[in-house]
């Protein structure tokens, strides 16, 4: 009787605590229903809806004249650079000039310790003059032999040696004389001079120090500063246009160093092979520099014009979107939607896009905003605008 009393006891205490999780899951239930329902409706407030235009700016495609123009990098260089050698050995005595300063050709640079050479030049000087009287009197024993001769006093055979020491005197004069200009030309190349105008460097040798001829370090370096040559090198695949083009007029090569400043100038030489390493062919521009605006050795980004294009249709670079089937663009319909619109750019810049296909001109095209566009969106629109030329 106790089994079934107690059984039913737990009969009612199972059925109290059924009842009493059914009450918590309802009221819990309820709370999550209203949290829910509560951060649905407020995602629903702040998300834009479906129809409402995407804000993006546009630019109008144009025809117009453009440049055929091949860009690349390069440096500036000195079309003439001498580095300064001593021909002699010696003594460095005086040095007339300042470091970095602007020198004219012939501009006395360097002087060595002559004094030995200039000892020599009076010594051959004096071996001339004595040289030269012995042949003065070798001519006049000559002549009053020949009247002997001729009186057939003395015969040819006696006649000879007077003959070979007149012709053995002259000799000695020319070679004094020669020995004298080597010494000369000796005692010269104690005055270094600038064999250019330009700019000259660092004395690497200073006064005082001796030097030998053709040491392998220069005594100074001049570069020249007015013209200066333009190196730089692009695809060899470009050779053929650059030849036909240059040779109806010389090219013209633009550059910009990094504070702004723009130079000009026209290609000179072409090299005569194609560098097989990197396939690229060598191209070298002369650059004005009267302002001494430019200086060797910089580092520039290059421009090659070859020609101007008329009635080209031009697309702004930042129009043009890579997709699976290639390029294209958004065009903006009088609806205010938008249409995907494939293109093929022929060449393209950081600023405009040569297009060859896929649009004509005057269309509107959006440049900012593509991302969060699909075909057929709504957008809204800043009016479009014309680009103005750079320059």
């Amino acid at each position: 009787m106790a089994y079934y009393q107690f059984r039913g006891l737990g009969d009612s205490l199972s059925k109290e605590c059924r009842c009493a999780v059914n009450i918590w899951k309802g009221l819990f239930g309820l709370a999550l229903a209203l949290t829910l329902g509560g951060c649905s409706s407020g995602g629903e407030s702040q998300g834009p809806p479906k129809d409402k235009p995407v804000l993006v700016t546009s630019a109008r495609v144009e025809r117009k004249s453009v440049p055929v123009e091949l860009s690349a990098h390069g440096h500036l260089a000195p079309c003439a650079s001498v580095a300064l050698k001593s021909r002699v050995d010696g003594q460095i005595v005086e040095a007339p000039f300042q470091e970095g300063a602007e020198v004219d050709a012939g501009a006395l640079l360097f002087v060595l310790d002559g004094r030995a050479f200039a000892i020599q030049l009076d010594q051959l000087k004096a071996n001339l003059a004595r040289d030269q009287a012995q042949l003065q009197l070798a001519r006049t024993q000559e002549a009053r032999r020949r009247e002997l001769l001729q009186a057939k006093t003395l015969s040819a055979d006696q006649f000879a040696p007077i003959e070979t020491a007149r012709q053995t005197a002259e000799a000695a004069v020319l070679a004094g004389a020669a020995a004298i200009r080597a010494v000369e030309l000796t005692l010269d190349h104690t005055h270094i001079h600038a064999p250019l105008a330009g700019r000259v460097g660092r004395q690497f040798r200073k006064v005082g120090e001796l030097v030998k001829a053709n040491d392998p370090d220069p005594l100074a370096v001049i570069h020249q500063m007015d013209p200066l040559c333009l190196d730089f090198a692009v695809p060899e695949r470009h050779l053929p246009h650059i030849l036909t083009w240059q040779g109806k007029n010389p090219l013209p090569v633009t550059f910009t160093l990094p504070d702004g400043t723009a130079g000009e100038g026209r290609l000179a030489w072409i090299d005569n092979a194609v560098d097989r390493t990197t396939g690229t062919i060598g191209l070298h521009a002369r650059i004005p520099n009267p302002q001494r605006r430019f200086w060797p050795g910089q580092f520039v980004p290059v421009t090659l014009r070859l020609q101007e294009r008329d009635g080209v249709v031009v697309a702004p670079t930042p129009a043009l979107q890579t997709g699976p089937n290639g390029r294209f663009v958004f065009l903006v319909r009088p609806d205010r939607t938008v249409a995907v619109q494939p293109v093929t750019v022929e060449r393209e810049n950081e600023r405009d896009a040569v297009v060859t296909a896929g649009l004509e001109g005057g269309e509107v095209v959006v440049v900012t905003g593509q991302w969060r566009l699909t075909d057929g969106a709504r957008v809204e629109v800043t009016p479009p605008v014309t680009r103005p030329n750079p320059g």
